[in-house]
């Protein structure tokens, strides 16, 4: 499987997902902790209705991300391009930006920047390669090509210059996981901001975290017909209280052998990051969603059948933060439908009042 853009996985359809979750994401202040995206932006009216837009990380096409705060906004950048990915480090084989892991080595990496995050591949890609992947992932770059890519023997491969991305994933490397689930993505982390990045401040009327991204997947081969894949960007928001995790993942394709339940909007447990709690909101880009809101120009959600460009946009408002919020709160009882929340707990009051952590570009009132 290959291809260039944000997150790829590739999994063993197993069936109809567990219902059953026992965990409480409460009702914080939630800050923008680690968003796997290329364009995070804030769009938001003030209160004399004027909108305004407030990039946390992707401004024209840049790898740079805000670090500052209302009416002082600044920004850092990584240097992706030549040398980047195997540059030396505290990470993953002893380079900086190349990671493997999901969920739990994966959420609080430092410091803040561009990774290339890989889990369950068999192998670490320790190795500059050297050959042109270009034909494979549909994206070539610049020459010495061992100076943008980075893999292993069997031809797994991360591709990086500038915004562009690409990945190679096969399953190939003794002991791989790829049976499961395994995949490899662009990786935007802003941990080091800590929880300073709230992007639904109360300073305005009805803020929305908006999410912009370009896939183009080119090749998917199953070995078999239970066998799915998927592509998705996922920004991943904490509560600054109890430091719970609630991941967002819109999906953007899918495989021909995906299953039901990649077709049904939900809420389900993840994982345990380092004692928090971790759960996962799945959507779609798509009119009519619950939990996101599509954008004007995106590009629906998909299934494959061959390469080709996709832009997607969405917004995550106030409304649609609530009802993922609301519905990871309520419970749920094992063999339900997917999507179906069980009578009894409830829905509990949110709130979004932020501190003003947050700058647009033109000025707003009311605070």
């Amino acid at each position: 499987m290959s291809g260039h853009g944000l997150g790829t996985a590739s999994a063993v359809d197993q069936g109809e997902p567990s219902n059953e979750r026992r965990r409480d994401l409460t009702g914080h202040p939630l800050a923008l902790l680690l968003p796997l995206a290329v364009v995070l932006l804030l769009s938001a009216a003030s209160a004399a209705s004027a909108t305004s837009s407030f990039y946390w990380y992707g401004e024209g096409s840049s790898t740079c991300w805000q670090t500052g705060r209302l009416g002082a906004p600044s920004d850092a950048c990584s240097n992706v391009g030549a040398g980047y990915l195997p540059t030396p480090g505290g990470h993953t084989g002893g380079l900086e930006w190349m990671n493997e892991g999901a969920a739990s080595s994966a959420d609080f990496l430092s410091p803040s920047g561009d990774y290339c995050s890989y889990y369950r591949l068999g192998d670490n890609l320790t190795s500059q390669i050297s050959s042109n992947e270009g034909s494979a992932t549909g994206f070539t770059t610049p020459t010495p090509y061992g100076s943008y890519q980075e893999g292993d023997a069997h031809n797994n491969v991360c591709q990086a210059d500038g915004s562009h991305w690409g990945r190679e994933i096969r399953d190939t490397a003794p002991g791989n996981n790829c049976w499961e689930t395994c995949g490899m993505g662009h990786y935007v982390s802003l941990r080091s901001q800590g929880t300073n990045d709230r992007p639904w401040s109360g300073v305005f009327g009805e803020p929305a975290l908006v999410i912009s991204a370009e896939d183009d997947p080119q090749t998917f081969t199953a070995s078999g017909t239970n066998v799915g894949a998927w592509g998705y960007v996922c920004p991943q928001l904490e509560d600054t209280t109890t430091g719970d995790i609630l991941e967002y993942c819109l999906q953007e394709w899918r495989g021909t052998h995906n299953g039901p339940k990649w077709e049904v909007e939900r809420v389900s447990e993840c994982a345990s990051v380092d004692g928090h709690n971790k759960d996962l909101v799945s959507s779609y880009f798509w009119p009519g969603t619950q939990f996101v809101t599509e954008r004007s120009g995106s590009a629906n959600t998909y299934i494959w059948q061959g390469p080709g460009g996709h832009h997607f946009e969405a917004a995550i408002t106030q409304t649609d933060l609530a009802n993922g919020v609301n519905r990871d709160r309520t419970e749920y009882v094992q063999g339900e439908r997917p999507g179906e929340p069980a009578p009894g707990k409830g829905l509990r009051q949110i709130s979004f009042h932020q501190p003003r952590r947050l700058y647009s570009h033109r000025p707003l009132t009311g605070y």
